[in-house]
């Protein structure tokens, strides 16, 4: 094993390590401005966030598939299948210089992944219940404008004017 190229690997393995992690603080932040756009019913600044998620996730994608490449090149310097070789093995393989890095990196990683998903959650439950109450709010005013049927004799339905309790069509 040639130690210039595995150094050089690690050094660009903690590069796109340190963009990706970068990508997911930023969109933490972003989670949280639509937490706060949720709850002030700022629909615009939650359709702006939702576009910015998507761009954000997308460049972690990118992220994601040049550490896979460059994983599967160090997988074959240290003969592992690609599937076996994980960030976690490759930090005892590598030494401890790199291997501390790529440790702590994959650490921030995961505690991003668990807090970013709890906000995902919580943005998520504050949008089920301002459509239940939506939807509630809805209702009541659909209760309020009742029909003024008749229904006669014949079986035959006469629809007079809409009136309710607080609506009517003749306003």
């Amino acid at each position: 094993m040639n130690k210039i190229v595995i150094d050089n690997l690690c050094n660009k393995l903690l590069g796109i390590l340190a963009e990706e992690i970068g990508h997911f603080e930023s969109l933490l932040n972003l989670l949280k401005k639509e937490e706060r756009a949720i709850i002030e019913s700022n629909i615009l600044e939650v359709n702006r966030a939702r576009e910015q998620k998507n761009d954000l996730f997308e460049k972690a994608n990118m992220c994601g598939s040049r550490s896979d490449d460059l994983l599967y090149e160090m997988s074959e310097i240290f003969h592992f299948s690609q599937e076996k070789l994980t960030v976690f093995k490759l930090c005892k393989l590598v030494g401890q210089a790199h291997g501390l890095e790529l440790y702590e990196s994959r650490s921030k990683l995961l505690e991003l992944g668990k807090v970013i998903k709890e906000q995902n959650q919580k943005n998520m439950a504050l949008l089920k219940h301002s459509l239940f109450i939506i939807r509630e709010s809805l209702n009541k005013l659909n209760s309020l404008a009742a029909p003024g049927l008749v229904y006669h004799k014949s079986g035959n339905i006469y629809k007079g004017r809409q009136s309710g309790v607080v609506f009517s069509n003749e306003a």
